[in-house]
């Protein structure tokens, strides 16, 4: 069996993350290593982790997901990133894209969706 992916979240909502973690870990091909409530603690917690992957929701207070994984993934070494949002806006796409985001997630996909997307 190959190692597990390692994930950081980052969500303002702690319930949220929680739950994302479980329907992440439940099958053990997926690790989460990281958590954080605004783009600040995302761009720390992916410096302190150097995780496989950043799922990152849109919208979070202080600094967003989108300006946040704008800064990571402007680095050369950039890890692949996806966006987690409720809105299904082509503003969002279309800004995630334009800065090197690879995935863009609706909250309420199916959790092998998510699975999924994310080991891939």
């Amino acid at each position: 069996m190959s190692e597990p992916v390692r994930v950081v979240l980052a969500d303002d909502e702690a319930l949220l993350r929680m739950g994302l973690r479980t329907v992440l870990e439940a099958r053990g091909t997926v690790v989460v290593v990281g958590e954080a409530a605004d783009g600040r603690g995302l761009i720390e917690a992916v410096e302190e982790h150097r995780p496989d992957v950043v799922l990152a929701d849109v919208q979070m207070p202080g600094m967003t997901g989108l300006e946040a994984l704008a800064v990571l993934c402007a680095r050369p070494d950039a890890v692949p990133a996806a966006v987690l949002t409720t809105f299904d806006l082509d503003d969002y796409v279309a800004e995630a894209l334009r800065i090197g985001v690879q995935g863009f997630l609706l909250k309420d996909a199916e959790p092998e969706a998510l699975i999924r997307a994310v080991r891939d």
